[in-house]
C-alpha cells in the first residue's frame, strides 16, 4: 500500500503540477508540503479535505483505502484536452479498444 506522501506525489505528478503549485493553493509553504510528499509530516483533516476537494477525489482515495476510477478519467481528459475534436474522437476510440483488449486479457 502506498503512503500518504506517495499518494500526494502521484496525484500532482498527474497534473503535471509543482508543489509550489499545491502549496500555494493551499496556503503552506513549500517546505511544508515537501514533507508531506517525502513522509516526513502529514496534513491535518481540515487540509486533507482541501486536498481531496482539489483533485476532487475523496479522502478514502486520497489516503489510499479505496480505489477509485474516476480520477483515472480526469487524468486522460486533462491529457487529451487540447487536442483538435477529430484527434480527441481518436484518442477515444483508441482508449475504447485498449479497454476491451484489457477486459479479454483479465477476464478471458
Amino acid at each position: 500500500m502506498q503512503t500518504l506522501g506517495e499518494r500526494l506525489l502521484y496525484f500532482r505528478k498527474n497534473r503535471k503540477l509543482r508543489q509550489e503549485d499545491i502549496a500555494d493553493h493551499l496556503n503552506v509553504a513549500r517546505a511544508t508540503y515537501t514533507n508531506w510528499e517525502a513522509g516526513r509530516a502529514e496534513p491535518d483533516i481540515a487540509t486533507l479535505i482541501k486536498i481531496s476537494d482539489f483533485y476532487t477525489i475523496s479522502i478514502d482515495n486520497l489516503v489510499g483505502r479505496t480505489y477509485r476510477i474516476e480520477p483515472q478519467f480526469e487524468v486522460i481528459k486533462d491529457q487529451i484536452k487540447d487536442l483538435q475534436p477529430e484527434k480527441q474522437k481518436r484518442a477515444l476510440n483508441l482508449l475504447v479498444e485498449q479497454a476491451y483488449l484489457i477486459k479479454k486479457y483479465f477476464i478471458d
